[in-house]
């Protein structure tokens, strides 16, 4: 019989060994350190007696008490005529078999099939539909799942005003439930009769400054009022890279090659394709003083409380409203339009550079897509010109100036 003063003396070795209890029961260590308790027991399979091994648990988590309990289930269940190592498999299959048949089980195998062809952004926003915003759906069977009870969660979000995120959860609870009827688990989606019924949102464009000198003053408050801290660091960046905030937050160190040029993975775009992004000078500046304070660490733009992630995605735009920068005018994502205006009525470059470096979509007369790293060294001079233009009523610190002049005098 085993002691749990045994227990704690027992050492891994460097073969695996076993600790008999008694009654079959007995803790197997393996040279690694694992320790489980496992039975010994033998049962008719066809008019021959057949030994086989029941895993119980691992030590410490399962006590010795509670693995001589367990056992004396088990043992049990031989007297009845069970087999416990086909019972325990039978229940296990039972139990996901009936979580398959809740929305909830549902819907995470769906996301899990569907996530690895997301981006980051994309995937983060599909999650908190389905798990935070559609959660009192989660506990009822698919089966019971009726037109009513969906519109329950979805009148919450209208409430709040929430429109295109409700028809947003609709859609993905639409996908889900579509994918049920194709697993057998549903005959009907009990979605489909809601599509019409939700109200159209007022599609509203990001706040952005389209003129020179609204423009400019937003630059100026930007400057004037920020500081050398990450989230400022990363609202000067925005006008100057015209990247997506999603994009600019989850920049990685080894994404920025010796050549000046941010290399974005397809993964973390919109569309799924890798983009190229030229740093101007006082782009590359800016990146570079972020290296005293994240540059041990994967992210650029690492949040300061929990350094293996980014700063949030509302960090930006939080920041923008401390510095006097309202919605009207102007948003982290609206420099994007700022650009796409100054840079052809002002700056007179050509659209197809503009739409390349905004990584839009772009297409020849024929039909066929341009090849992200075409334009480069246009797209090259167009973002030093833009920078340039930028920051032209500003003052840097001197010592973001000095280092400028030093790369362009490198260069």
């Amino acid at each position: 019989m085993l002691t749990q003063g045994h227990l704690t003396s027992i050492k891994p070795q460097s073969k695996m060994r076993r600790y008999h209890d008694g009654h079959g029961l007995y803790l197997q260590v393996m040279p690694q350190g694992g320790r489980y308790w496992r039975m010994k027991y033998h049962i008719k399979v066809a008019d021959k007696r057949v030994e086989k091994t029941l895993a119980l648990g691992v030590y410490p988590d399962l006590s010795l008490k509670d693995a001589r309990i367990a056992a004396f289930k088990a043992k049990q269940q031989l007297k009845n005529g069970i087999d416990p190592s086909l019972y325990r498999r039978t229940q296990r299959y039972e139990q996901a078999h009936a979580r398959a048949k809740l929305f909830l089980g549902l819907a995470e195998q769906w996301f899990n099939t569907k996530k690895t062809n997301w981006s980051d952004s994309h995937r983060e926003r599909q999650q908190r539909l389905l798990f935070t915003d559609l959660k009192p759906l989660h506990k009822l069977p698919l089966a019971e799942l009726s037109p009513a009870l969906i519109m329950q969660p979805l009148e919450v979000m209208l409430a709040r005003g929430a429109i295109e995120s409700a028809r947003r959860a609709l859609h993905v609870l639409h996908q889900v439930l579509d994918y049920g009827c194709a697993l057998g688990l549903i005959h009907q989606n009990s979605a489909t009769p809601l599509k019409s019924t939700l109200p159209h949102s007022t599609p509203k464009h990001y706040g952005a400054p389209t003129t020179p000198k609204d423009y400019h003053e937003v630059i100026r408050l930007l400057w004037v009022n920020g500081t050398d801290s990450v989230v400022d660091t990363a609202l000067k960046l925005c006008p100057l890279l015209l990247t997506r905030p999603s994009e600019l937050r989850a920049m990685e160190w080894q994404e920025i090659g010796d050549d000046h040029v941010w290399r974005i993975p397809g993964r973390k775009m919109k569309r799924r394709r890798d983009h190229t992004v030229p740093l101007s000078t006082q782009a590359l500046v800016l990146i570079q003083c972020m290296q005293r304070v994240n540059g041990h660490r994967q992210y650029v733009f690492a949040s300061p409380t929990h350094p293996r992630q980014t700063i949030s995605e509302n960090a930006l735009l939080q920041r923008m409203r401390r510095l006097g920068i309202t919605k009207e005018m102007g948003t982290p994502h609206g420099f994007r339009a700022s650009a796409r205006t100054l840079l052809d009525e002002e700056l007179a470059y050509k659209k197809d550079w503009i739409e390349h470096q905004l990584a839009h979509k772009v297409r020849e007369p024929d039909g066929r897509a341009y090849n992200r790293t075409e334009f480069l060294r246009e797209r090259k001079t167009m973002m030093q010109a833009w920078s340039d233009y930028s920051l032209q009523y500003v003052q840097p610190s001197k010592q973001i100036d000095a280092n400028v002049q030093l790369i362009k005098e490198i260069s």
